[in-house]
């Protein structure tokens, strides 16, 4: 049951002021929801006789609110009147099994949306609290929650107004579901020329229509030879930070150019990069920053360039101490297995050994966690060889699949239907779009992204989508690059949350996402003072100030930074040299 909006004030403050040494006697912050600006009441008395807080301003008919108020479009929305005007907002997680990532995000997605936090009751315009179960729906939000089945990133928010001061009533499945919900309570809110924030009341009831949806970075090339990969590390972040406001959930880390993960995947990363010596710290920041906004980072490997099948003990030890290594200090905690575009000698038997060797050891770590695989047969249709693999590999291995082309103009529920059958599980696409190339033999490539069908979703666990942009050096010239895709990520993310939607709605998807990829770049803009040419290298990892973050500086993405936290300090280097975390 939710407390009135005058307890949760009440706790608020209690929390606040009441036992901290810090607080002045007679902060006046700290007695605004008493009686008589003195000291709180017991807790149980402010339960059952709570202090009033003044009441706000009535908005009077200040029309209706935004017809749009989430991005991607949620599976049901009413939206009702404005009925309240905010500038500030406090949130209560407690309710949550696990709160600890959400509670580091809440004051960055507040100011997002141009309120203030408001940690203590009276001062708070509008108070969000999270239940352990959902609030009260009418019929059609109750369909929509039981349509979300039991998805761990459903969610609910119901958001009204009592005495003149707005009140959303989340609820989520997940840690996960609850940064959705709380981005879309605040998406009910909109600037109005006073220079406060008009709320509308209403309903919103979400759950993804695909359980797994991002972004893979596993393209070939190495269009930026100082890191040995196709994305710079800027750019990465760029796309890591979009992902978790589209509601994507998932980054695999997969450049075919990165030496350690394929031909040197027995060595551990080195920590710097630059002139291709590796890429250790630029993956760290990547992890850091996906898990940081609930985003899982998945780190493929390639070992099957080198695998010595005829010492498979010994290779599988070391396989084991790779992903070892790559979880402590590069911070990755989810793991791939790439054999595409690959001759592999062994058995097939063989080949479902290691995935299943593999997946269980990530398992012994996560129980919850499962293994990703790229196979060398990952186009098509089924043939013998998957209805060999199939059976023998473990049900929770996720396995990816590129549709009936390796680019593929259209892929459905028809084209899929018979590769699950054939290797014994609902698959995940790797959709290798939008492409510089053309798609299934060549044809021209849609300009946006259609051809993905609404009963796909039906038949996949995944949808993950690798940009073939720029599989080419610097001589490409005006070629497509990562930055490019950007303009595309929108969109995908909302046919992957919604497909059935999404179908008609192509157009309005992307007019509805330039504004909003517009503003979003504006955040992700560089401070040039702070990425400046005194910094040892520039492009480059620079330690900031204080020694405690790096911050990197790229060149190729119009200069937008990384600000990575090192968790024992930043190592000032040699001029010319990186700048490093210390481990």
């Amino acid at each position: 049951m939710r407390l009135p909006l005058l307890a949760v004030c009440a706790a608020i403050v209690a929390a606040a002021c009441g036992s901290s040494s810090d607080s002045p006697s007679g902060d006046a912050s700290c007695a605004d929801c008493t009686n008589d600006g003195g000291a709180l009441p017991a807790a149980d008395a402010a339960i059952d006789a709570p202090m009033e807080c003044a009441t706000l301003a009535d908005v009077g008919d200040a029309g209706a609110g935004p017809a749009h108020v989430v991005y991607p479009d949620p599976a049901y929305a009413s939206v009702g009147r404005i009925v309240a005007r905010v500038k500030t907002a406090c949130v209560d997680t407690g309710a949550l099994a696990s709160h600890a990532t959400i509670d580091a995000l809440v004051p960055t997605i507040l100011a997002e949306a141009g309120v203030s936090a408001a940690p203590r009751g009276c001062g708070c315009d509008w108070s969000i609290a999270f239940a352990s179960a959902p609030p009260m729906l009418d019929a059609a939000a109750t369909k929509a929650l039981m349509d979300a089945g039991t998805s761990d990133e459903r969610y609910v928010v119901v958001s009204s107004a009592e005495r003149g001061r707005a009140t959303s009533q989340l609820f989520a499945a997940s840690e996960r579901g609850a940064m959705y919900a709380l981005r879309a309570a605040l998406g009910r809110s909109a600037a109005n020329a006073a220079g406060t924030r008009d709320v509308a009341a209403g309903t919103v009831v979400d759950h993804p229509g695909i359980a797994w949806r991002g972004v893979i970075e596993g393209i070939y090339g190495t269009r930026v030879a100082q890191f040995g990969t196709q994305w710079t590390p800027g750019e990465r972040a760029k796309v890591i930070r979009m992902m978790p406001r589209l509601r994507q959930n998932t980054f695999i880390y997969g450049p075919k150019g990165d030496p350690y993960s394929a031909g040197q995947w027995r060595e551990a990363y080195q920590r710097a990069v630059q002139g291709g010596v590796g890429a250790g710290q630029a993956i760290e920041a990547a992890a850091t920053d996906a898990e940081s906004n609930l985003v899982r980072f998945v780190w493929a490997m390639r070992p099957f360039v080198s695998f010595d099948w005829n010492n498979y003990a010994s290779e599988l030890a070391a396989l084991k101490a790779k992903i070892d290594s790559v979880r402590k200090d590069e911070r990755v905690r989810h793991f791939a297995m790439f054999m595409d575009d690959l001759t592999v000698s062994a058995s097939i038997a063989q080949q479902a050994k290691v995935m299943n060797d593999v997946n269980a050891y990530i398992k012994s770590v996560d129980p919850s966690d499962h293994l990703l695989v790229v196979w060398w047969h990952y186009a098509g249709g089924a043939n013998g060889s998957s209805d060999a693999l199939g059976p023998l590999v473990d049900p929770s291995v996720e396995i990816m699949w590129t549709g009936p082309c390796i680019e593929s103009c259209t892929i459905d529920a028809a084209s899929m239907n018979g590769v699950d059958a054939s290797f014994k599980r609902k698959m995940s696409i790797w959709d290798n779009w939008p492409t510089s190339t053309g798609c299934c033999g060549g044809a021209a490539s849609a300009p946006k992204m259609t051809g993905r069908s609404a009963d796909l979703a039906t038949v996949i666990t995944g949808f993950y989508t690798n940009p073939v942009v720029n599989e080419c050096g610097p001589e490409c010239g005006g070629a497509m690059h990562v930055g490019d895709f950007v303009a595309h990520l929108g969109p995908i993310a909302d046919y992957a949350w919604g497909p059935a939607r999404y179908g008609a709605n192509v157009d309005a998807s992307y007019a509805r996402w330039s504004p909003i990829m517009a503003a979003y770049e504006r955040d992700f803009s560089c401070a040039k003072t702070t990425c400046s040419a005194s910094g040892p290298v520039y492009p480059g990892w620079t330690c900031d100030a204080q020694k405690q973050g790096l911050y990197f500086c790229d060149s190729y993405n119009a200069d937008c930074v990384t600000a990575f936290a090192c968790a024992k300090g930043c190592s000032l280097q040699a001029s010319g040299t990186p700048d490093v975390c210390l481990h």
